[in-house]
């Protein structure tokens, strides 16, 4: 069996100010140690202690 590894990587010189502030909504919180992403998606869900990460499907 032929197995092959493909990778991909692109090295771009880093300008200043490239990176940006990132801004996160309200009602979505960045996880610490050993925490679960909180996403709300709708009303109902923001009533809910803990929230369904998945998007609605």
């Amino acid at each position: 069996m032929n197995v092959f590894l493909i990778t991909s990587c692109t090295f771009k010189e880093l300008k200043n100010n490239q990176f940006k502030k990132l801004i996160i909504p309200e009602g979505i919180s960045i996880p610490k140690k050993k925490e679960e992403y909180s996403i709300p998606y709708t009303d109902k869900d923001l009533e809910k202690e803990n929230y369904n990460i998945f998007p609605p499907i």
